[in-house]
This record gives structure tokens, sequence and C-alpha cells, in this order.
């Protein structure tokens, strides 16, 4: 099964079985894990703007950038031949892989480019949830993945700024360090 989701910050695809059991493999592949097809939001990006050491998290819009998006079978190539664009929809017709395969696409409209634009970034990824177990003297337990710490699902994860958790962490253990001498 496969479902889009669309946040003022993100929008992402994934895609299941129907039905898994955790922690098993066939011929070495996971089947039990989800697979996610993201796309920041081409309405609202971030970007880390350094001034000596200063950093700070500034949204900005990228003009004439618009996105379009579909989950729907192979045929959606075709239609986005021929239309330019996607239609923001998702197929539910649920169906094994090999029967009118289900494609998970994303379509960016650059307008008439006259000069380079900003960097998009797309994420893919495979999330196994839980992704261990771990035996204690009692029992098996099911262990997630460390990002399960800080985000409580992968939407959040993957439209968090990183790069701004980072700066902050770095500027924290500079101060400390400077009050130590």
């Amino acid at each position: 099964m496969w479902n889009s989701i669309q946040t003022n910050r993100l929008v992402y695809h994934v895609m299941n079985r129907t039905n898994f059991q955790s922690l098993t493999e066939n011929s070495d592949m996971s089947e039990d894990g989800s697979q996610y097809f993201a796309y920041k939001s081409a309405s609202i990006h971030s970007i880390l703007v350094s001034f000596s050491n200063l950093k700070l998290d500034t949204p900005f819009q990228i003009p004439d950038v618009s996105l379009t998006w579909q989950i729907a079978s192979e045929k959606i190539r075709i239609d986005f031949i021929t239309a330019g664009n996607l239609t923001n929809t998702t197929d539910t017709n649920f169906r094994a892989i090999n029967d009118d395969r289900a494609v998970s696409a994303f379509a960016l409209d650059f307008g008439n480019i006259t000069r380079t634009t900003a960097s998009q970034v797309f994420a893919v990824g495979l999330v196994r949830d839980p992704v261990v177990t771990y035996q204690t003297p009692s029992r098996l337990e099911p262990r997630s993945q460390l990002w399960r710490k800080r985000w409580s699902n992968v939407g959040s994860a993957v439209s968090c700024n990183s790069r701004v958790g980072i700066s902050h962490e770095l500027k924290n253990r500079e101060s400390k360090n400077k009050i130590k001498r």
C-alpha cells in the first residue's frame, strides 16, 4: 500500500507491503520496511546563512518553481509528457507490485530559466521499525533507530533542518570550551 502526505514544509510518499511481519527478510531483502520519497515543498525552503560567527535559519521562496506530485500506475509517465505536470493525487487501488506497477513521482516546473536556481533536495530512504531485537535477561525487546529519540515520525525527521541543530550544538560546545580556558 502507499500514501502521500503533504504538510506546509514537506511532501512525501510512503510505500510498504500491505501485510508484513516485523524483522523479516526474503532473499536478504527487507519484508517489513517502508520506502520514503520526499521533497521539501517548493514554497518554503530553509537555508543556512553565515555572517562570521552568526548563523541564521532563514526561510525564503524560490520564484517561479511549482511542485506537482502523484502516485499512480506507470502510465503517469505518458500523462506527464502530455500534460507537463502531475495531478497531486494518490491512486488508492492497492495491488501487487507486478500488477500495473505503482509509481511515486514529483515534478518541478522552473518556468523560464534565465539564471541558476537554488538547489533542490529530495530524500529517498528505507525505514524499518523496529530495526533489531535486543535480548535482555528476561525477554527480547524490539529496538528502534536512534533518530526516533529526537523525532516521533519520519515526516518530522525529514522536514527538520539538521544543519541548524548541528550549528547550535557546535556553538554551545565552543562556548563551554571558552569558559573552561
